[in-house]
């Protein structure tokens, strides 16, 4: 949570105990009915609840991998994220990934019996605040799954194009840096 966002959620909080207690003091309707009143306006200033999921590059959790398959050149052509079914929660807005911490991995050490979902570039999303972390809308591919044969539950691979990360991260670079850089000042 930002600290202007916390600030006006513990103001929020203080001026409905004062409220609460004035009303109680004064015997006062007009003061009970604005300490009601006052929840409302602090709700958008309420700290928010994990609406996304990250994977962690630096976990030793194992459950999701990511890492990048070489075609014959050595060059990365897509990121595959492998997991055991039912570790992505497909009911979160985002699945976050680091685009720095993909280990490259022959195609030969995929294992053949996965089901794999395509991503599509207009599912990919940029992460604000951090640097070169890409998201996948998970709702696009709730939707998406219903003309599929199989359950969500049953996927275990999502695959993304490198092509698609670059010209994502080419056409949000200017507002990206930007994000960085008040994020940055922010830490500071």
């Amino acid at each position: 949570m930002k600290k202007t966002s916390f600030k006006f959620f513990a103001i929020g909080l203080l001026g409905i105990v004062i409220c609460l207690v004035l009303a109680y003091v004064l015997q006062s309707a007009y003061l009970l009915f604005a300490a009601c009143v006052l929840p409302l306006l602090i709700l958008p200033y309420m700290p928010d609840i994990r609406t996304n999921q990250e994977i962690n590059p630096l976990s030793k959790n194992k459950s999701i991998q990511v890492y990048g398959i070489t075609s014959g050149e050595n060059q990365a052509s897509y990121v595959v994220i492998e997991f055991k079914p039912g570790r992505i929660i497909w009911s979160k807005h985002a699945l976050y990934f680091s685009a720095d911490h993909v280990a490259m991995a022959p195609t030969s050490s995929l294992k053949s019996n996965a089901i794999a979902l395509p991503i599509y570039k207009s599912d990919l999303i940029i992460k604000k605040g951090k640097h070169r972390w890409v998201g996948i809308k998970l709702k696009g591919m709730t939707e998406r799954s219903s003309k599929f044969s199989f359950k969500l539950k049953q996927v275990n691979r999502l695959v993304v194009s490198i092509q698609d990360i670059k010209e994502l991260f080419k056409e949000a670079s200017p507002a990206h840096k930007r994000s960085i850089k008040k994020s940055k000042q922010l830490q500071a």
